[in-house]
């Protein structure tokens, strides 16, 4: 099944982003341009691909289509070449993380729900799409995966999945609904980053 123009735009856009993510998180570990590649793409599509096998939508989106492979390629391009711009601007691993955090939320969410998944069910299978990516890219960087950390992360993807559905089950358009809990996403993100915002740790 084909997403609509509004979804396809957006899952591009989050490959795009999370492209960039993972080639900056390779940056930040000294690795050599294939690395930076190899990190930006499993990045991009890692969260999608699981959601895919798990929806049973096979060949999953990336392998099906070229384009997407393209996309990710291309963040990853973007930030090494840009890569003195994007430090100038403050543009860090975790803001482009927290963008596409957001968007792989909503859309894992929304489709979902589509394929006939209960709430409950297309919530965590919304935060698998949204964090999948980023785990993975944690993992191959001996990193501590921000998921599995104090951080509002997995909550943020929680709280705007949840939006997202109940906004659905309310009548609300599906972008409207999609807009809604991305933003919600990403804004919970950035103001635990500003403010320290943070769940207590185990034993604490």
């Amino acid at each position: 099944m084909g997403l609509d123009p509004f979804f396809w735009f957006m899952d591009l856009a989050g490959v795009f982003v999370f492209g960039i993510s993972g080639a900056i998180a390779a940056e930040r570990k000294a690795m050599d341009v294939y690395g930076s590649f190899t990190l930006a793409i499993v990045t991009a599509l890692g969260g999608g691909m699981i959601r895919d096998v798990l929806l049973g939508r096979t060949p999953a989106a990336a392998f099906g289509d070229p384009l997407y492979l393209g996309i990710a390629s291309l963040g990853g391009l973007s930030a090494l070449v840009f890569s003195g711009q994007l430090s100038r601007l403050h543009f860090s691993l975790r803001y482009m993380d927290a963008l596409g955090l957001g968007i792989f939320t909503v859309l894992g969410t929304t489709i979902s729900l589509d394929q006939g998944i209960s709430l409950p069910g297309a919530i965590l299978l919304g935060i698998l799409s949204g964090t999948g990516g980023g785990m993975l890219r944690d993992v191959l960087s001996q990193e501590v995966p921000l998921v599995l950390q104090k951080e509002i992360y997995a909550v943020a993807a929680l709280v705007g999945a949840g939006l997202n559905g109940g906004l659905l089950a309310l009548g609300v358009s599906v972008n409207v609904s999609a807009g809604v809990g991305a933003g919600v996403i990403f804004l919970l993100r950035i103001l635990s980053l500003r403010f320290d915002w943070h769940l207590p740790r185990a034993g604490k």
